[in-house]
């Protein structure tokens, strides 16, 4: 693990992935109409997905980073689960 950044390394290569903001957007637009209450991001990288929430207008987001030390395992909050299929 590079300690520096807290990036697994595997084989020369690390295994942090981002998403491309283009997707990101892509993929909130299109669930959307299905999200209500909080929403909890458990690995935020590099803000992709937080700034397609806040631009298809979801503000009640929890995020969460790893890397920041902030690992989404211990997240204890309430979570409503009613909307889950």
């Amino acid at each position: 693990m590079d300690k520096s950044s807290k990036t697994a390394v595997v084989g020369g290569k690390s295994d942090l992935v981002m998403t491309p903001d283009a997707l990101a957007n892509a993929v909130v637009r299109h669930f959307r109409p299905q999200i209500s209450g909080c929403v909890l991001e458990p690995c935020s990288g590099d803000g992709a997905f937080l700034r397609a929430f806040a631009t298809n207008g979801l503000t009640n987001v929890v995020n969460l980073e790893l890397s920041k030390g902030q690992d989404f395992l211990a997240f204890s909050a309430p979570v409503d689960s009613s909307n889950f299929r």
